[in-house]
């Protein structure tokens, strides 16, 4: 005759609770890796930690896994209703941070000029212009150097861009414009914006 050892066993239930749990956290990680490739670690903490969608979402979806990996008695309505945010979590994170680390190739036939001036006119070189549909990480084709006459070259698809800068490499005589220059690119024709550097 076996003793008891007290011990329950593991139901099948509980197994798949488990493994559910474990899998949605695991996305929630993948997603965080994600987000630490698209993002500097500053702000990567700083998303994480406010209600923004990609730290909301992240979040959220590890909390829901816990409760699927501590819990082990079926509760139907918050067991659907837990399964529901979970599948909603993963899809805000899908559709918002992907985007930010495979952005699209924005290289097309239109030639596009953008020529950086400080205040005496003077040509400001080697300096790294980024164009995209929004500012941020730049799209592929989206990124040139300034030449010895302060042009940065560009060859792109028609369509309406933000013109900015990368803060990293950004030269300390001058100052950052306060607000983000647009340009319009059509079919055909070549598209020229000059900037002043203060």
């Amino acid at each position: 005759m076996k003793k008891d050892n007290g011990k329950k066993p593991i139901s099948k239930i509980e197994v798949i609770r488990f493994l559910v749990g474990l899998a949605i956290i695991g996305y929630a990680v993948i997603a965080f890796i994600m987000m630490l490739i698209a993002k500097d670690a500053l702000a990567l903490f700083i998303f994480a930690f406010t209600s923004t969608p990609y730290g909301f979402s992240v979040i959220f979806a590890c909390i829901i896994g816990f409760y699927f990996i501590f819990t082990s008695k079926i509760r139907w309505k918050i067991d659907v209703l837990m399964a529901i945010l979970a599948v909603a979590s993963i899809i805000i994170t899908t559709t918002i941070v992907i985007p930010e680390i495979t952005p699209n190739d924005i290289s097309g036939s239109n030639p596009v000029l953008v020529t950086v001036l400080n205040e005496s006119n003077t040509p400001v070189t080697n300096l790294e212009v980024d164009v995209g549909a929004k500012p941020g990480p730049p799209p592929v084709g989206g990124v040139a150097t300034t030449d010895e006459n302060g042009t940065a070259h560009f060859n792109l698809k028609a369509g309406k861009y933000y013109i900015y800068f990368n803060g990293d490499n950004f030269p300390e005589e001058y100052r950052q414009p306060n607000q983000f220059e647009t340009i319009e690119v059509t079919d055909g024709k070549i598209t020229k914006k000059t900037i002043i550097l203060e």
